[in-house]
């Protein structure tokens, strides 16, 4: 085995690395360099949510090019806004305050899911291949007017079909101009998404309210001999 060989191999690497590693700025540098981006960014989607909203309509026809790092960051601020909205409404305190970490975390999940959800969708309902990332800018911009809506919520339970009827109007509006796909389909697919979140949200009113009926203050011993009496038991 050739020792010299192998020594000066590895003498020229080390000689390689470090040079490339004087010309790289340090990581201090380089996040520096990367927050006025990051700055841009978040300005750019917090700006555009205003826009988007006085004409959802007409504006969810052609959605933005952003890439996968400002898309990111829309859905994560627009998240964390409206829960922590939400949260103060009902004033809880805490909730708002975990709602600045949870709230992006869970809107970017969710987004991401439902941006999954369509991508499939549009591929084996209707066999077409969608790109993935527009599709989920696409969630994203639908889901805002839904999550205005349902910042509400907790002060009346009519918000959630409201914000589920809403979110399916403009999605179904966007889906189909913005990947150019027949409306009648497009239309026939949103609406049994939405048709299945509106019967399990009634599910749910309903297991709720049977449990408010049954562990409500109003039911005492002396309304149970009563309802026993009636009934002849």
């Amino acid at each position: 085995m050739n020792i010299s060989w192998i020594t000066q191999f590895y003498l020229q690497k080390k000689n390689w690395a470090v040079q490339n590693n004087a010309m790289e700025p340090s990581l201090p540098n380089r996040i520096k360099l990367a927050w006025p981006d990051l700055y841009a960014r978040l300005r750019e989607v917090l700006a555009f949510a205003p826009f988007f909203l006085k004409n959802a309509v007409e504006r969810i026809k052609r959605v933005p090019s952003w890439d996968w790092p400002t898309a990111f960051l829309a859905s994560g601020a627009y998240s964390m806004i409206t829960s922590v909205l939400s949260a103060i409404i009902m004033k809880r305190i805490l909730s708002a305050v975990a709602s600045v970490v949870l709230g992006p975390v869970i809107g970017i999940l969710v987004s991401l899911f439902s941006a999954g959800v369509f991508y499939y969708l549009g591929l084996f309902a209707l066999k077409t291949e969608l790109e993935f990332r527009k599709v989920y800018v696409l969630v994203v911009l639908s889901m805002l007017p839904a999550q205005i809506i349902m910042v509400f919520s907790g002060l009346t339970r009519v918000m959630v079909p409201l914000g589920i009827l809403a979110w399916a109007t403009i999605f179904a509006i966007g889906f189909s101009e913005n990947f150019l796909l027949e409306k009648k389909k497009v239309i026939r697919l949103v609406g049994a998404v939405a048709g299945l979140l509106l019967v399990f949200w009634i599910y749910d009113f309903i297991i709720e309210l049977r449990s408010t009926r049954i562990q409500g203050p109003d039911i005492t011993s002396e309304s149970l001999n009563q309802l026993k009496e009636e009934f002849g038991q």
